[in-house]
């Protein structure tokens, strides 16, 4: 082949690389999130929160890796490190009512702290409020999806029961729904506040809305949320008229010896909630008086009876599946209820021919919640 040839050819193949390295950098379309397709907003306006679109974000690209340190040597430098100043969470701001209010649908708005659902029925004035929590969401998820199956799962009762119904979206990066430290959400950890503060300012635009209500409600948990449910009530108990923890796998038992979030005792721990975050050191010693107070209130712990299949052992988590440790949690709150003199009213309710099937247990659930007979 000549000179000539060859340069024709050098030429062509230039043309090409550069063609494909053009449709390499073309960005492709990113499609907007349906989490929310059939809830309406209301247009009240508060504290800038960022839109729900975490579930559609697309991955951040890769950093450069750097070498890892070895796992002692983090250890050994954590402990050795300077205790940090434990956060402080900001302090709460009014709750806003829910102008232009939705009524006899669902619908979505928020709080400075995150999103939640909610469900207002037909009939006014609502006689109470009824909040369910999600259980666990994939690594990234907003939340909102779950929230909207505590919706669709509770707004027949609630229409009914002329009850609001109020369904909180702990998403990942702030509740730790897939992960975070001590469980996240479940051991009422945020990242910027607590998973429970985030919840009352939900509950807390609610009664702003309807002044009347007396400001307890009906709490109601799934999973995870049963986990969340099970340590809410012993630290605002005052603020629960009855709950439900359904299907969890950890409790919050009335052990002194075991730290918080397992029992009553003082917790101490350096945590962070990414491995980019500083440490920070949690230090928290819970209300015994909380279980005094928990053990007070009409409780359903809901199980489904055929939920055997072994589950993470625990320190101060007695039981090797479900169904064992709900009953161990029943038996070891009322037995600490009677060492201080009182009835505990903690029950079970196992369901006959379920196994670990929110939607299975969610008619005993019900039925619990408002004191009635369980099949």
């Amino acid at each position: 082949m000549s000179g000539k040839k060859y340069c024709i050819v050098a030429a062509l193949l230039v043309c090409v690389c550069q063609v494909l390295a053009c449709d390499n950098r073309k960005t492709p379309a990113v499609s907007s999130g349906a989490a929310e397709a059939d809830l309406v907003k209301s247009n009240v306006e508060v504290s800038p929160v960022s839109p729900p679109a975490v579930s559609t974000d697309k991955p951040a690209a890769a950093e450069p890796q750097t070498p890892t340190p070895d796992p002692a040597e983090k250890e050994v430098a954590a402990a050795s490190a300077p205790a940090p100043t434990p956060p402080e969470e900001p302090p709460a701001e009014p709750a806003v009512a829910l102008e232009g209010m939705h009524v006899g649908y669902p619908a979505w708005d928020s709080t400075p702290y995150g999103y939640f659902l909610y469900f207002v029925p037909s009939q006014e004035p609502p006689k109470g409020i009824i909040v369910a929590v999600h259980g666990g969401i994939p690594k990234g998820g907003d939340g909102l999806a779950w929230a909207k199956g505590c919706i669709d799962g509770f707004a027949e009762t609630a229409q009914r029961q002329n009850f609001v119904l109020v369904a909180p979206a702990f998403n990942d990066p702030d509740y730790g729904g897939y992960g975070g430290p001590f469980g996240g959400y479940r051991g009422l950890l945020g990242r910027v506040v607590s998973a429970d503060t985030f919840l009352n300012s939900c509950v807390d635009r609610i009664l702003a809305t309807f002044p009347e209500l007396d400001g307890k409600f009906y709490l109601y948990g799934d999973g995870c949320g049963g986990a969340f449910v099970s340590r809410y009530i012993v630290k605002h108990p005052d603020r629960v008229r009855g709950a439900v923890v359904c299907r969890s796998d950890t409790y919050a038992f009335p052990f002194p010896d075991v730290p918080w979030t397992n029992g009553m005792g003082r917790l101490q721990h350096m945590i962070r909630w990414s491995d980019d975050a500083p440490y920070t050191m949690m230090d928290y010693t819970p209300n015994p008086q909380g279980w005094l107070k928990a053990s007070q209130l009409p409780i359903a712990v809901v199980v489904g009876a055929l939920d055997t299949k072994p589950i993470k052992t625990i320190e101060g988590e007695p039981g090797l599946n479900r169904v064992e440790r709900a009953r161990n949690y029943v038996r070891e709150m009322n037995d600490y209820a009677q060492k201080q003199g009182v009835q505990g009213k903690v029950r079970l309710v196992e369901v006959k021919g379920v196994g670990f099937s929110y939607l299975d247990l969610l008619p005993a659930s019900i039925l619990a919640l408002f004191k009635q007979d369980s099949p």
